[in-house]
């Protein structure tokens, strides 16, 4: 096994294929409300939310706003781009299917089930650590059908703070009972996760979806990725 005994993975867009979910739970929510009376197009309306969602969330990560000012507000705000003209409790019905439908299929990254079984059965222990909501990461974990393969998942909605702060990662390896010098962390994102990672003194393994420069990074991640796949490589 090597120096390490547990890996902690980011969830979404790292196992879970949060984009691809979420782009498609929008899309029936457009149809099932009916939203073509406020928005020229279902491109619109998706356009407008994902910035408005990305700020709140850059808000929420700054600890500006609550987590359910952010999962009702952000409806209420796209809304509001265009007309004035809605019932309040269509944001909070938007709101619920949204959540539900980012969760009605298993919507998984290539070869992350198969990744995870793998690294378990190698011996490892398997740990997500998110900044998602809760509730919604249990039933993402339930749905890619690997929660029999994770020890622990820690949200930030427990330890009160998101990556990249050092302290989520510090409160993850404590419940894990582990020790950051056997521990490292698998994530997409790379000033969450691996500069997140680095600061609170772990190893990274930056899964660089986006085909990001890495000679231009500040910090070079201890790994990097393109395939989940080549984790079997590395561990």
């Amino acid at each position: 096994m090597g120096r390490y005994t547990d890996i902690f993975f980011d969830m979404d867009d790292t196992i879970w294929d949060f984009s691809r979910a979420s782009y498609q739970a929008l899309q029936k929510v457009f149809e099932i409300y009916e939203l073509d009376k406020y928005f020229d197009s279902f491109e619109e309306f998706h356009n407008i939310f994902e910035g408005i969602n990305k700020e709140l969330w850059e808000q929420y990560r700054k600890n500006e706003v609550k987590r359910d000012t952010v999962a009702v507000v952000r409806f209420i705000y796209t809304l509001e781009r265009k007309t004035r003209d809605f019932p309040m409790m269509l944001a909070q019905r938007m709101s619920d299917s949204y959540l539900a439908y980012t969760v009605e299929d298993a919507y998984l990254e290539p070869f992350a089930h198969e990744t995870i079984r793998y690294l378990k059965q190698k011996g490892y222990r398997i740990h997500i650590l998110s900044d998602g909501f809760f509730e919604v990461q249990i039933m993402k974990i339930k749905m890619a059908k690997i929660a029999s393969f994770v020890s622990h998942l820690i949200s930030a909605e427990e330890v009160g703070v998101l990556k990249p702060d050092p302290r989520i990662f510090e409160y993850a390896i404590e419940k894990a009972n582990t020790t950051k010098d056997k521990s490292i962390f698998v994530g997409n994102d790379y000033e969450n996760d691996v500069l997140g990672a680095h600061n609170a003194g772990l190893d990274q393994v930056f899964y660089n979806k986006k085909q990001v420069d890495i000679s231009t990074l500040p910090i070079k991640p201890t790994y990097t990725i393109h395939s989940l796949k080549e984790l079997w490589e590395i561990f």
